[in-house]
């Protein structure tokens, strides 16, 4: 008996910790345009993100797929380690590889 109830509170324990709600994207600063030595463009900003938990976490990879006229563009996997405050804005920078030739410029 003193192993269940030692169990569920350690489930307990565990499953409040999780984060009920998505992050959310608020929106995306500093937006510029420039291109590598090749002639790629490369879109650089500052993405705002919204954590609405009452609970920090840890940041360790941004997945974009950028669209252009309906087009996928371009798609980023960006490795990070930053720490998101509880019940606030965060920021992190974006660098994404573009290819235009797939929507003709």
């Amino acid at each position: 008996m003193h192993r269940l109830f030692t169990f569920v509170i350690l489930l307990l324990a565990i499953s409040s910790c999780v984060p009920k709600k998505q992050v959310e994207l608020r929106k995306i600063n500093h937006v510029i345009i420039d291109t590598l030595g090749d002639g790629t463009p490369v879109l650089r900003g500052e993405a705002v993100f919204f954590n609405p938990n009452n609970v920090r976490m840890k940041l360790k990879e941004i997945n974009i797929e950028v669209f252009v006229a309906g087009e996928k563009s371009a798609h980023a996997d960006q490795k990070l380690n930053a720490l998101i405050p509880a019940n606030h804005e965060f920021f992190c920078p974006l660098e994404i590889q573009l290819s235009l030739k797939k929507v003709g410029l």
